[in-house]
């Protein structure tokens, strides 16, 4: 929202995001991942397909550069806070973006428990889009990865995705 964020103030301030601003708010998004991340690794610390996995996947979420301002400012403001693209109000060079006007067949993967694309936001787009498929993975937005390490078997899924893809 604009009164927790104001992204015009950060970057007429600082020029761009900083990574470090990035990777601080990623952890308020959900503060307790880390703790369930350490639980993880504590249970599976004897599974080193898990660990080696579990430490690329930290250095890759901790691994960020700096936001370049003007596009922070668009992204932040436009995207997020003002969510024009999906109300129909965004406009990209002189034109209208709507998505209502999308005329090839879209493919949603979602995760239930995705706390950086939640679900009902992920869902709401079968609103806008007229051929829309949605497959619905369980966990977060990294499941489609990580179920196996889960004892999930990840074949029914992809079988799905790539059914689609060939269709």
């Amino acid at each position: 929202s604009k009164e927790f964020l104001d992204v015009d103030k950060l970057v007429d301030s600082l020029g761009n995001i900083p990574s470090d601003f990035m990777t601080f708010g990623f952890q308020f998004i959900n503060p307790a991942i880390r703790f369930h991340g350490l639980m993880a690794i504590f249970h599976n610390y004897f599974n080193k397909q898990f660990v080696r996995l579990y430490k690329a996947l930290i250095y890759w979420r901790e691994e960020n550069i700096d936001m370049p301002g003007e596009f922070a400012r668009d992204l932040i403001k436009n995207y997020f806070q003002e969510n024009l693209l999906f109300s129909g109000n965004l406009e990209i060079g002189g034109v209208k973006a709507d998505l209502k006007t999308i005329e090839i067949p879209v493919l949603n993967i979602i995760s239930m428990l995705d706390d950086v694309a939640p679900y009902p936001s992920c869902d709401a787009l079968k609103e806008k889009v007229k051929d829309i498929k949605t497959i619905v993975l369980p966990d977060g937005h990294l499941a489609v990865i990580l179920l196996i390490m889960m004892n999930i078997p990840l074949e029914p899924y992809w079988k799905e995705i790539l059914s689609w893809i060939k269709e």
